[in-house]
């Protein structure tokens, strides 16, 4: 049995690691590395695509890659180190074969939403200290002794986690 991945290097838990093809015995189940994804040559004639790998020793593996409707994959061993590895499919087309993103992240969503609060507790919060409550200048800024207090809180744990990991304490001995 014949795996190959033309994108992205792969291993198995036998031989067969940073692949880009292995072969798997029948017999035995046992792994055997074919080709790495390092040293491929690319090239494109007549609609056809051949990739040529190797295994960085004397294993040549020659991929063709066909445009077609259909989907199939042939294998073959042409001698003792060359091995042939025909593909056809519409993802051997150039443009017609498109993946789809899963789109935003749970994280990315989560900042979004922060976010979007933070700037609507802002807004909201300046405009009621200046219009009801008179407030100007640095007074509009919403709760502001909160927020000095937790910047100085901050500091100080910097401080304090660098004076630990340079094993200087601040404090006399007794």
């Amino acid at each position: 049995t014949y795996s190959f991945n033309g994108c992205f290097a792969y291993s198995t838990k036998d031989a067969c690691q940073n692949a880009a093809a292995c072969i798997t015995d029948e017999i035995s189940k046992k792994d055997r590395l074919i080709a790495r994804q390092e040293g491929r040559s690319f090239t494109h004639t007549q609609g056809v695509s051949t990739i040529i790998y190797t295994d960085g020793a004397s294993i040549k593996v020659q991929v063709f890659l066909l445009c077609s409707t259909s989907e199939s994959m042939k294998a073959q061993r042409a001698d003792d180190n060359n091995y042939i590895i025909q593909i056809e499919s519409k993802c051997a087309c150039p443009g017609k074969c498109t993946y789809k993103s899963n789109g935003l992240t749970g994280g990315a969503v989560f900042i979004i939403i922060l976010i979007c609060i933070i700037t609507t507790y802002l807004i909201i919060s300046i405009i009621f200290l200046r219009f009801v409550k008179h407030e100007q200048g640095i007074n509009l800024i919403p709760n502001r002794t909160l927020w000095l207090q937790i910047g100085a809180d901050a500091m100080n744990g910097v401080r304090f986690t660098v004076s630990k990991v340079r094993g200087r304490d601040s404090y006399e001995k007794l």
